[in-house]
């Protein structure tokens, strides 16, 4: 049983089923762009746009439409499954400043454990090689609610069993997806796409349950990725203790190696609203955690005279 991460990209072989909307929504309501597609190679790929109409898929996440393994039948045996969603560009302005994409969707499942279930793989060489997501280091991934990953028929990591109820949306989880690591590699000035491939998978028993539905796949891009001071995880100018937080931690920075004097801290969750503004005037400080909920959040920490030029920036988990 073991966390998870993901992301997606595209394939010639496809039929185009599905737009990106507003510049980085995807909410199953239009058709006119090429980002989804749906592998019509697979003779019984039971993947379908419409509104759902099951007992437990019941609603769409962004009504009337989501993407559904069958919008009103549950899922037979033996099955497998696919569509693709393509990621152009992942890296803008490479060369100069390069950013850190992120994906995020939301989604409800229903399967058979430990034998059925959906599983995401990741390519970043237009579809010839493949990797699971569990199995690619560069990501970090947040979710709503402690996902534990189980291993399906064929010894594939993925989500199985049901969507669990999170207090919020009922039984709607949402996934986030940063590609954190690549801050460290070159190749985020030479990667000009990624594609990320959802499957759905079944075994030889019947079980009547609906499968995989999937709803409001957001990408973007987060500008904590930096070239000289920027990492605050990986660099000397600041120490953060403890991290992860659970009541309270100490910002402690190193005017020596940070000439200018540091005054705000703004921090921001993982769908970049900013949720807190902290200012001080000392080489120390004491961030309380106060009321925020558990998750990843992060931060830019920048002094008064020029916020752009010289800033430090990176992430803290609240426990």
């Amino acid at each position: 049983m073991k966390k998870i991460l993901f992301i997606f990209f595209l394939v010639s072989n496809f039929h185009v089923l599905y737009s990106q909307i507003s510049a980085d929504t995807i909410t199953f309501e239009g058709n006119n762009n090429s980002l989804v597609t749906i592998d019509t190679s697979q003779p019984n790929n039971i993947w379908q746009i419409g509104k759902p109409q099951k007992i437990f898929f019941d609603s769409a996440f962004s009504i009337p439409n989501a993407i559904v393994t069958d919008t009103i039948n549950s899922y037979p045996v033996n099955n497998l499954s696919s569509f693709q969603f393509l990621i152009k560009e992942p890296f803008p302005n490479a060369w100069m400043n390069p950013t850190i994409p992120y994906l995020r969707f939301w989604h409800k499942f229903d399967t058979d454990s430990l034998l059925d279930g959906g599983y995401i793989e990741i390519s970043y060489d237009g579809g010839n090689t493949w990797t699971n997501i569990t199995n690619s280091p560069e990501l970090l991934l947040y979710s709503s609610f402690n996902w534990v990953q189980d291993t399906i028929a064929g010894g594939i990591k993925a989500f199985t069993g049901k969507s669990p109820y999170t207090g919020f949306n009922d039984n709607w989880n949402y996934l986030t997806v940063f590609w954190e690591g690549w801050c460290d590699s070159l190749q985020t000035q030479i990667l000009d796409s990624i594609v990320v491939r959802f499957s759905f998978k079944s075994d030889n028993i019947q079980t009547n349950k609906e499968g995989w539905m999937i709803d409001y796949i957001t990408y973007g891009t987060d500008y904590y990725c930096f070239i000289g001071v920027t990492d605050l995880q990986k660099s000397d100018i600041i120490s953060i203790y403890p991290n992860p937080i659970h009541t309270s931690a100490i910002f402690r920075f190193d005017y020596s190696k940070f000439k200018k004097e540091i005054q705000t801290l703004l921090l921001y969750d993982v769908f970049g609203k900013k949720v807190r503004e902290e200012k001080f005037s000392s080489s120390e400080f004491i961030f309380e955690r106060n009321n925020l909920p558990p998750g990843i959040y992060f931060y830019n920490i920048f002094s008064a005279e020029n916020k752009e030029a010289e800033s430090i920036r990176g992430k803290i988990i609240i426990q």
